[in-house]
């Protein structure tokens, strides 16, 4: 596949994820993604702009429908399908918003034989249905909480996402949700710990992730990835960086700490 190919079938599945992960409220000119049990994270409630109609219109309409939910502060995200943010800068700079771009994050792909790699210590599983209790109390713990396992059960039930568990002396230290659409999988770590200190055990589950993908056949799979440390991890599997439109948040007022160091 080419680069292009590659990039456009990374789109459409976010696209669809992101249809189907959250509860959605049309705007004039976009819509806002919400997760009521969660209203602190920015992850699951978010404001995207799709159309270049009047966007003062839908920046208000958001921030009223923010507002009516206790929901603070009302924030837009950089979605594939988002207005590009150099057109919506000004309207964001009328308005009082902070606006931050995320280029640390990259986006990789394995479209190749996975690479070989030296086994970790640990006991890998797979769940591909209901989560165990300690499952359960392990996800909670993740930064993401609720909503991580609201998501994971989800998509276990619906047949489309898989739970690569690791076990070191029979307690649970790590987990990989492997979601899948057609002929494409991505893999995702911020819904449970994963401590990228430990390059051994992340790349042996991260082998083990794309062995599975492509004995089921598929032509790619791909992952979000966050810092240095991550980036060399899955590298080292094979996945290799993809240009893709950087991530970028606009926050009402001013940006929160986390955001901000970022």
């Amino acid at each position: 596949m080419t680069q292009q190919q590659i990039q456009l079938k990374i789109e459409s599945f976010l696209k669809y994820a992101d249809k189907r992960l959250l509860d959605s409220f049309p705007l004039p000119g976009g819509r806002i993604r919400l997760f009521a049990a969660n209203p602190v994270s920015y992850a699951c409630n978010y404001a995207v702009i799709t159309q270049w109609l009047d966007v003062d219109e839908t920046i208000e309409a958001a921030e009223e429908e923010f507002l009516g939910r206790e929901i603070s502060p009302c924030r837009f995200y950089g979605a594939p399908d988002s207005v590009d943010l150099e057109q919506l800068r000004p309207a964001f700079v009328r308005h009082g918003y902070s606006v931050k771009v995320m280029n640390q994050l990259h986006m990789m792909a394995l479209t190749r034989p996975a690479c070989q790699v030296e086994s970790a210590d640990c006991q890998l599983y797979w769940k591909r249905q209901e989560l165990s209790s300690q499952e359960q109390a392990f996800v909670l713990e993740s930064a993401n909480g609720a909503f991580a396992l609201r998501h994971i059960q989800r998509e276990l039930r619906r047949g489309g996402g898989k739970m690569l568990f690791a076990m070191q002396k029979n307690v649970l230290v790590a987990g990989l949700l492997y979601v899948e659409q057609g002929d494409t999988a991505m893999l995702s770590d911020e819904y449970t710990k994963l401590d990228y200190n430990n390059l051994e055990l992340v790349q042996t589950m991260i082998a083990q992730a794309a062995t599975l993908c492509q004995s089921e056949g598929k032509k790619l799979l791909f992952a979000r990835v966050k810092g240095e440390k991550a980036f060399a991890s899955y590298q080292t599997i094979g996945f290799e960086p993809i240009p893709t439109t950087p991530i970028w948040w606009a926050v009402k007022g001013k940006l929160p700490a986390w955001l901000a160091e970022q």
